[in-house]
């Protein structure tokens, strides 16, 4: 099956960067992260867009000119905050090492925070309804195999940047 062009749309910190490079890569399209405005394209191409970036009609309007269009969130709606208030606090900053302690951000960036990914949830709810088509969850296809379907992905689990925290044992 030739894949010409792919359109993601995905909800804030639930892998869509990382799922476009990889079929970017396999499929042999230029990627476009987060474009400021939507246009078609003439060339092999796999776009990465935020929900709540557009419009739910504009997001569902361009979703016409690619041939898959995969809708991407995340269950684990705590890791996902932790890793959005991490991005927010670091200049946005996506591929750097990082592990959660909760009291080096404030109240109102983790408020904030919680407020962009209920708000990306809600337009990305809209457009799966609208275009008649699932949501995928991280989880799924980077944890339980899950399967995308029409497209080959397998995540490289060994490139994660979260460092788990440790617990603090008394000896």
């Amino acid at each position: 099956m030739v894949i010409k062009n792919i359109l993601i749309i995905a909800n804030i910190r639930c892998g869509g960067t990382y799922l476009m490079k990889s079929l970017g890569k396999t499929y042999n399209l230029k990627e476009v992260w987060e474009p400021k405005i939507l246009h078609p394209y003439n060339k092999p191409i796999v776009v990465k867009a935020n929900a709540a970036m557009h419009s739910v009609k504009a997001l569902v309007e361009y979703s016409k000119h690619f041939s898959q269009v995969i809708l991407l969130d995340r269950k684990d709606k705590e890791a996902q905050l932790e890793s959005a208030v991490h991005m927010f606090t670091n200049n946005g900053v996506i591929n750097v090492k990082w592990k959660w302690e909760k009291d080096s951000y404030s109240n109102s960036i983790i408020k904030e925070s919680k407020e962009r990914i209920k708000l990306h949830t809600i337009w990305l709810e809209e457009i799966s309804r609208v275009l008649n088509k699932p949501i995928y969850y991280y989880e799924d296809i980077y944890y339980s195999g899950k399967k995308l379907t029409g497209l080959h992905f397998n995540p490289d689990l060994s490139k994660k940047l979260r460092i788990k925290n440790q617990k603090k044992t008394v000896i």
